[in-house]
């Protein structure tokens, strides 16, 4: 977006949690409305400060935060200010089908890991065909003398 609303555009990134259009964790990069909402308590300018813009950044992803590309705040703020156009749309509607996207991944991805969960669950049961008289007297009694020591022991 290069058009005259938005050469002014300040991108910030948060040094401490606040609000601002909605909850803003710390190290979460967003735009502002408009420049005069900055506040240097919690905001730090990318442009004015990058390295500690990026320290805060990095915090965040490694947090698990999911950072969005300049591309994507400038479109959440065309939306938010009213300035959006046609090609704005094109992006937002890009962005949100990548989004899509990336949401039934993430899906799968669950699911794959249940599936995988679910398998060690039953891997690590006894199979029928183990050797279950390794453990057992003569008398084909089980031998748990270590267990009980372990709870006398326990119990004292």
């Amino acid at each position: 977006m290069a058009d005259k609303d938005t050469d002014d555009t300040l991108i910030v990134v948060a040094s401490q949690e606040g609000v601002y259009g909605s909850y803003r964790k710390v190290g979460e990069k967003f735009a502002l409305t408009d420049p005069k909402h900055f506040s240097k308590r919690w905001m730090v300018d990318v442009k004015k400060d990058a390295k500690r813009a990026a320290q805060y950044a990095d915090q965040f992803k490694e947090r698990g935060g999911v950072t969005r590309t300049d591309e994507e705040i400038e479109a959440e703020l065309a939306v938010a200010t009213g300035r959006s156009n046609a090609a704005d749309a094109k992006k937002i509607a890009r962005l949100e089908k990548e989004n899509a996207e990336l949401r039934k991944q993430v899906e799968d991805l669950q699911v794959e890991l249940k599936n995988a969960v679910d398998l060690e669950g039953v891997s690590q049961e006894p199979s029928d065909d183990s050797d279950d008289d390794a453990d057992t007297d003569t008398d084909g009694k089980v031998d748990d003398a270590p267990r009980a020591r372990r709870t006398r022991r326990g119990s004292n």
